[in-house]
């Protein structure tokens, strides 16, 4: 539990540093009654993390000219979803959180670097292909207020995650960064944009709680008469992601062998990205085929540059159902199957 006392009222002391995003930063609003969970959508209800996600991108989007998301906010968000993995109705863990903005990041080219400061994390968090990576910027047990004031400054877009003890069970949140203030006595504060209901319409809010560090170390939320502690924080700006990826096609680590990667997400709906590698300059086919192995798509037909390539599939004059995909280079050759849902 969480024994920080807490702060004394303050009696409006002036600020005297500030990194304010506040206004221009979305807040997706989540709706479970309009929004639930289906076969392909994990519904809104504990969507924080995706929200906070696509929240932070969609602002990225906006000051950088070098940053282009291809989805409306609501498809970011359910884009962002499928990626980490969530179950129906859930949340989900800091690993897959990372992990799937870095599969989003690198199956739309997008020039995003993700750092982190972790509660309980170890070194680097991967994609799911091991080619990219969050860099972990942890110096201690918890995230500190200096790496998070100093993401604000450096105007990177930053998700919270912070915990509380209801009782009974540890409860979790991610929200949206969008400020930190610090005043002429010493307090500090947070601004944060969320969806704090997630049952319903207008349940978005712009919230300022104080700050404060507790006897552990953890970076502690006064909001609202309950105590919260900072278990992680996520940033991203642009840059190349960590991990020598400079594009499409154009991985600098040059693999050992030939291989075709499991499409991901599968099963998927609209789109799913397929991955593979060559060692050798080759003539490349990658083919799609029905369950009745008619050939119904031709992805790639070409000669191609040693190195990792991603190729993104969205079958909209298909129906649903078994579909498979097969990689010729060669000598070599692979089939792996997926699933599409309409």
């Amino acid at each position: 539990m969480i024994t920080e006392q807490d702060p004394p009222p303050n009696f409006n002391s002036p600020i005297v540093l500030q990194h304010h995003y506040g206004c221009v930063v979305p807040n997706i609003d989540l709706d479970s009654q309009t929004n639930p969970s289906t076969p392909t959508y994990a519904g809104d209800k504990n969507a924080c993390g995706p929200a906070a996600a696509s929240n932070s991108l969609k602002w990225l989007e906006q000051i950088s000219s070098d940053i282009t998301i291809p989805f409306s906010h609501r498809a970011l968000l359910d884009s962002l979803s499928r990626y980490m993995g969530r179950q129906p109705n859930s949340g989900v863990s800091i690993e897959n959180f990372i992990k799937g903005k870095l599969d989003f990041i690198k199956a739309h080219n997008l020039p995003i670097q993700v750092k982190f400061q972790g509660q309980g994390v170890n070194g680097k968090i991967f994609d799911s292909q091991g080619q990219t990576f969050a860099r972990n910027d942890n110096t201690g047990d918890y995230p500190t207020y200096e790496f998070l004031k100093q993401e604000m400054a450096d105007s990177e877009d930053v998700e919270l995650f912070y915990k509380w003890w209801d009782g009974s069970n540890w409860r979790g949140h991610v929200v949206t960064a969008t400020g930190v203030y610090e005043t002429q006595d010493g307090k500090k504060y947070v601004g944060m944009k969320h969806d704090v209901k997630q049952g319903g319409q207008t349940g978005t809010v712009q919230e300022f709680p104080e700050l404060t560090t507790d006897a552990q170390g953890r970076l502690v939320i006064h909001r609202k008469g309950v105590k919260r502690y900072v278990a992680h924080i996520v940033s991203e700006g642009p840059g190349t992601p960590f991990g020598g990826t400079s594009g499409f096609g154009d991985e600098q680590l040059i693999p050992h062998g030939f291989y075709l990667s499991q499409n991901y997400p599968n099963p998927f709906n609209p789109g799913t990205n397929i991955e593979f590698a060559i060692p050798e300059r080759s003539f490349v086919t990658l083919k799609v085929y029905d369950i009745l192995g008619r050939e119904v798509a031709v992805l790639v037909n070409e000669e191609r540059q040693p190195g990792i390539h991603y190729i993104n599939f969205e079958p909209y004059d298909l129906a649903g159902g078994i579909y498979f995909y097969k990689l010729s280079a060669g000598a070599y050759s692979m089939t792996r199957k997926m699933s599409y849902l309409k």
